[in-house]
């Protein structure tokens, strides 16, 4: 079933907003580029494994670093009785939408997440159409991104690239960076497929490094670093240019 591929249709610059792109709102939404990605949830009951790799527009009340789910366009989008899931330590968290308004489960409303998280998005059982979704945020205008992955060969959410770009895996950042016999998981046809990095530069299994990646496609990692070691430090390098 190839619409659970779908987590991620698409990402459009909008173009550099202000107060006057918003004549009815007192408040400066944007100075920067602002993009949209766009995804496919599949219907009844399907998941998409997706990540929000733009920034927060200055109207949140985040810190412009991590997203708020309650208050992204996403939450404001999917159906009552959806549910997104959030990975915790060493498991994921369900939250659901409850009907009328009345937010999100188990604190949902005010998780914050991470540009490059990965998180899950479920239809509600019944529905009968995919559920198309999208999100508008600020291009990131650092010239790198750093993060730090979980060590101790545990689990990490945090492998996307901050950045709303399509690449292939194996020429990415992760891919570089992540030491020998490492695992990347992509979701496909509703599971985990995973990649194994071979030692001595030679490449990845089951035709990882092929493998096409689009903004918003979320994944998961393994670092393969034991014994308390940190985990490995990832560095993303803007793929685009920019002007002030």
């Amino acid at each position: 079933m190839k619409k659970a591929l779908m987590a991620v249709a698409g990402v459009a610059l909008v173009a550099c907003l202000s107060s006057a792109a918003f004549a009815d709102d007192d408040a400066a939404y944007s100075a920067n580029a602002v993009g949209v990605v766009k995804y496919v949830v599949p219907s009844n009951g399907g998941m998409a494994c997706i990540t929000l790799p733009l920034l927060p527009l200055e109207t949140s009340s985040s810190n412009k670093e991590n997203w708020v789910w309650g208050e992204t366009s996403l939450a404001e989008q999917l159906d009552d009785n959806s549910t997104v899931y959030f990975w915790k330590n060493t498991g994921w968290q369900p939250s659901v939408k409850y009907p009328k308004g009345r937010g999100w489960s188990s604190g949902g409303g005010t998780y914050e997440i991470k540009p490059g998280e990965a998180i899950f998005v479920k239809t509600p059982v019944g529905s009968s159409s995919d559920k198309v979704l999208s999100l508008l945020g600020e291009l990131p205008t650092d010239d790198s991104l750093e993060y730090q992955l979980s060590g101790s060969d545990n689990f990490d959410a945090r492998g996307a690239s901050p950045y709303p770009v399509d690449l292939t895996f194996g020429s990415s950042a992760l891919a570089s960076n992540l030491v020998d016999n490492s695992t990347v998981y992509f979701w496909e046809d509703g599971g985990w497929q995973p990649s194994v990095k071979y030692p001595k530069g030679r490449g990845w299994s089951s035709g990882g490094a092929e493998h096409p990646v689009t903004p918003g496609q979320g994944m998961f990692v393994r670092s393969k670093k034991v014994n308390g070691e940190d985990g490995d430090t990832i560095t993303f390098v803007r793929p685009f240019e920019w002007q002030n």
